[in-house]
């Protein structure tokens, strides 16, 4: 048994959209792999890995389907890798609790 997460940061959560502000729930869906700045009359975002320039916007969610497309075009590498599935752990069992 294999178990799958799916992790969609192009989702528009609205348990998040009760606690949190639109930049502060792009924040919580991106801020590993982009820095994310106010700017005051637009919001703008830049790849972590360093490459290409500032990617802005007027509101949030016009930079969350931005960072979206730049994404699928070239993800940015994750700082870490994630956790293997079930079934690549040796003897295919789930870890511990």
């Amino acid at each position: 048994m294999t178990r799958t997460v799916t992790w969609n940061p192009l989702r528009y959560s609205p348990a998040l959209a009760a606690v949190f502000t639109p930049l502060q729930h792009l924040r919580w869906d991106w801020d590993v792999l982009y820095d994310i700045e106010d700017c005051g009359d637009c919001v703008r975002a830049r790849r972590k890995d360093g490459l290409g320039g500032w990617i802005t916007a007027t509101t949030p969610h016009e930079l969350r389907v931005k960072i979206g497309c730049d994404y699928v075009l070239m993800p940015v590498p994750w700082p870490c890798e994630p956790p293997a599935a079930v079934s690549d752990r040796p003897g295919g069992q789930d870890e511990p609790s």
